[in-house]
């Protein structure tokens, strides 16, 4: 495997926790669990949707792009189950710092398609 099949692959892992972790704050309930019960939303859940769908997109992009769309998808199963697993736990656990989730994973998915395109 290329180095940049390897990044391509942390990318997508990338992309699908900052879309897990989106596709939960759009729910009322994870949202007041991360931002405390009354808090006005600042963004809508539909937004927060169709970033979470548009996260899972670019997730299988990219793992497509690191080993081909047969096992690329295959990968991707599996990057789908360990990010959700990640988002539940953090969900569970330490709730507040589900926010910070989609800020962090998203921007380093952008660094990594942006450093990818450069290289290709």
């Amino acid at each position: 495997m290329t180095p940049q099949a390897g990044y391509a692959l942390a990318a997508s892992l990338l992309a699908a926790l900052c879309a897990w972790s989106a596709l939960a704050l759009a729910m009322d309930r994870h949202f007041e669990d991360c931002y405390g019960r009354g808090a006005e939303r600042k963004t809508r859940p539909a937004l927060l949707q169709c970033a979470g769908w548009s996260g899972l997109i670019v997730s299988l992009a990219a793992a497509w792009l690191s080993r081909g769309p047969v096992v690329g998808s295959v990968l991707w199963f599996g990057i789908l189950t360990f990010s959700g697993v990640a988002v539940v736990a953090v969900g569970a656990l330490r709730p507040r710092r589900l926010r910070q989730v989609p800020l962090g994973a998203g921007l380093l998915a952008i660094v990594l398609g942006m450093w990818l395109a450069g290289t290709a």
